[in-house]
């Protein structure tokens, strides 16, 4: 309960920033924030460590979704909003769903630590790609068929 409600707050807080500032800036200052999210949680040990993470995970989470939904947006070109959207949402619920699947499976075999190890290196490219998409603002969906 507490993820969702740090989450439901920053979610508006990092919309505001991505409008005020820039959405980029909010979606990689996301991906740090997760990186050391995770880090307590693989490295294991206290209670207070382990809050720690869980605090900077659920403000990663809500403020990059809120940047990550307004980029989408500005990339989209006219007359594909809602097919973007709808793929974004998709994706979104996709590894929701599967993200806990394969970590429980993986459980067993390498253990908690590795798992969040893998949350932290899917992070890091993560973190990568958007810096990457910096540096080519171009990169945006194609307009629909027959529009110019």
């Amino acid at each position: 309960a507490a993820f969702s409600i740090l989450a439901g707050i920053a979610g508006p807080a990092g919309g505001h920033l991505s409008d005020r500032y820039d959405r980029r800036a909010v979606i990689v200052g996301s991906l740090i924030l997760a990186i050391l999210g995770f880090v307590p949680l693989a490295a294991g040990g206290s209670v207070a460590a382990f809050a720690l993470g869980v605090v900077l995970l659920a403000v990663s989470s809500g403020a990059a979704l809120a940047a990550l939904i307004a980029q989408a947006g500005d990339l989209t070109p006219p007359g594909r909003q809602g097919t973007v959207m709808g793929l974004l949402a998709t994706v979104s619920d996709v590894g929701l769903m599967l993200g806990p699947i394969v970590a429980f499976g993986l459980l067993p075999t390498i253990g908690l630590s590795a798992v969040y190890g893998m949350c932290i290196l899917a992070c890091v490219v993560g973190l990568v790609l958007a810096l990457w998409q910096a540096r080519h603002p171009k990169a945006t969906v194609p307009p629909p068929d027959g529009a110019t």
